[in-house]
């Protein structure tokens, strides 16, 4: 008695939570609020590896502010070839339009060749290799049936 259909009992309140009063920041709060203090860029490496050459870009992260989503603005790219060639590798970097290339003696293998791109990283684009928070590589694998 006292219900009528879609309506619930009456005199009596719904089953809400109590609600709790939340503190609002006052905007002398809002100058120290770690959102605000200057971050270092987040760097993302991209490394594309093949059997005597690695292709690799630097890409700087931030989230636009509009929809909340990530954007990658690339700031440099290059490459390192013949890798473990006798007659010699070539690294290249290309940052904000300007390339630099190097011709050197041989690079033995993929983790020297990783090594010379820190090198011209910190040299060249004045990065710092220890602010690269995320590092992508793109991997091929045909297995067997696509070998």
């Amino acid at each position: 008695r006292g219900c009528s259909f879609g309506q619930g009992p009456r005199n009596r309140r719904s089953a809400r939570p109590p609600r709790v009063p939340v503190k609002r920041k006052r905007k002398s709060d809002r100058s120290t609020s770690p959102r605000m203090t200057p971050q270092p860029p987040r760097l993302a490496l991209v490394v594309n590896s093949g059997s005597s050459s690695i292709k690799y870009g630097v890409f700087e992260v931030s989230i636009d502010p509009a929809t909340s989503r990530p954007v990658a603005t690339s700031t440099c790219s290059g490459q390192v070839e013949r890798i473990s060639v006798q007659e010699g590798s070539k690294v290249a970097l290309k940052v904000n339009g300007h390339k630099h290339e190097e011709e050197c003696d041989c690079i033995p293998d993929h983790g020297a060749a990783l090594e010379r791109i820190s090198d011209l990283l910190k040299r060249e684009a004045h990065l710092d290799p220890a602010l690269i928070a995320v590092v992508g590589h793109r991997v091929v694998h045909g297995g067997p049936d696509f070998s």
